[in-house]
């Protein structure tokens, strides 16, 4: 079902701008190659239903700071229609912490007190295996003035991100007898050396938004852009290597997100221009399902928990447009 909306979603994409296209024939098309540096966080979330409500399980936060991003974007504009697309990657090792935590407590009582206790918390160093983005949407172009224009946007945005925790430092509560664990800051500090956990995460986002452009000077614009995100569909693969067990966790989510962009273009010549841009979102899902199964070969079954995801980005990028034709 999940996959049938976003096939649903893409037709539909599909047929707005292959009729909007051919009302219009005279185009110009740009490059731009650009490079920059990105940092967030992924999230993921561990629900548990086993009484009455949801209640969390355990939370990851996974860093991804410090990462050098490139790529290009290519522009086809007319005097109304534009449509544009982009392919970005980025390289880096370590980029930060992966900070894993989880209330124990609260799959085997049913007291809100107890619910608050963080009983485990460890810290990994987060190491960057895959990031690939691609995207393409659409706008369409409106003059207030000489100086002034707006654009409402639709875009379909695409991440592939793998990532590996490597070492751990941990604090784990114990448990008294009557089954309550205590909190971990009281627990003694150990260490573990080697890979100790694997994400692979596919992102399919989608935006409506507006871009405002304002021509500063004959050859500075200024441009700013603001967007929702309608739907999201997230499917997160979290790997723990030290006991081969697969988390396989399918989440969406409606008008969970938002995003924003300021940027600044400089006329060099009439064929090129110079740009930066500072861009970022924040994206919550609704709650998920979950599947496990023991070692590569093994089963999916379902899981009793649910789960959820979160994604905080922020970029700064520096880029050349080109003028083609």
């Amino acid at each position: 079902m999940k996959k049938l909306r976003i096939s649903a979603i893409v037709l539909i994409f599909q047929i707005v701008v292959s009729a909007l296209g051919f009302a219009e024939s005279d185009f110009s098309f740009t490059a731009e190659p650009f490079a920059g540096f990105h940092s967030g966080v992924q999230d993921e979330f561990v629900y548990t239903s086993k009484y009455s409500g949801e209640k969390k399980l355990s939370e990851l936060n996974w860093d991804q700071n410090r990462l050098f991003v490139y790529g290009a974007r290519v522009y086809l504009i007319g005097k109304k229609i534009q449509f544009f697309g982009g392919l970005g990657a980025a390289a880096g090792t370590e980029c930060g912490i992966v900070r894993d935590s989880d209330w124990l407590n609260a799959a085997n009582h049913n007291d809100p007190e107890l619910d608050k206790i963080k009983t485990n918390y460890s810290e990994s160093d987060s190491n960057l295996q895959k990031y690939i983005n691609a995207n393409f949407g659409m706008a369409v172009n409106f003059d207030l003035n000489s100086k002034n224009k707006i654009s409402p946007f639709a875009m379909i945005d695409y991440y592939h991100t793998e990532f590996y925790a490597q070492d751990l430092a941990y604090q784990y509560a114990q448990c008294d007898s009557n089954g309550i664990y205590g909190s971990y800051d009281n627990a003694e500090k150990k260490f573990v050396t080697g890979k100790m956990l694997s994400l692979e995460r596919l992102e399919y986002l989608t935006w409506l938004g507006l871009i405002y452009k304002l021509n500063a000077t004959d050859r500075l614009t200024v441009n700013f852009s603001g967007a929702i995100c309608p739907y999201a569909y997230v499917s997160s693969l979290d790997i723990h290597e030290t006991s081969s067990k697969y988390f396989l966790d399918e989440m969406e989510g409606f008008f969970c997100g938002a995003r924003g962009m300021i940027g600044l273009e400089y006329e060099i010549t009439s064929r090129f221009v110079l740009t930066l841009r500072a861009q970022g979102f924040v994206l919550t899902s609704d709650r998920g399902t979950t599947k496990i199964k023991i070692g590569k070969n093994g089963n999916y079954s379902d899981s009793n928990g649910g789960s959820g995801f979160g994604l905080e980005m922020g970029e700064i990028q520096l880029g050349v447009k080109t003028k083609i034709f």
